[in-house]
């Protein structure tokens, strides 16, 4: 992870804006209980690139973490907006809902344990960037 982390910094330096490299530090600061900075992260590359349904999904799975539940279930929904055989995102969407009608009854997940994995797109892949 530190290498990945390291080549996304690198990527990021030379252009601040890249939507992937955005999205992946995003999901490596989310899986390692980072989810201010996920979010942020997330955030910023959807604000780039918004057609993303693997960023969107990625970023419910951030809030979800979180315990925002509102914004988990919008992002998810943005998810399957944008890609209607989106699977996991309707899973995710489908968990999200469970969550917040628990909520009432019980506190949200730990910051530090994600409780969904992220979503990998097979299509596309940072090294491969020419």
């Amino acid at each position: 992870m530190a290498e990945a982390e390291a080549l996304y910094r690198q990527i990021l330096a030379q252009s601040p804006q890249h939507p992937d490299a955005l999205h992946w530090l995003g999901v490596l600061a989310c899986g390692t209980g980072h989810l201010e900075a996920a979010i942020d992260l997330i955030g910023r590359a959807i604000a780039v690139r918004p057609d993303s349904p693997e960023a969107h999904c990625n970023l419910g799975n951030a809030l979800r973490s979180h315990g925002q539940h509102d914004r988990a279930i919008a992002a998810y929904s943005r998810a399957v907006a944008l890609r209607a055989d989106f699977a996991e995102a309707y899973n995710n969407l489908g968990n999200a809902l469970r969550d917040k009608a628990g909520s009432r009854t019980r506190s949200p997940p730990s910051a530090g344990r994600s409780r969904s994995g992220p979503t990998w797109p097979m299509s596309r892949s940072i090294l491969a960037m020419p």
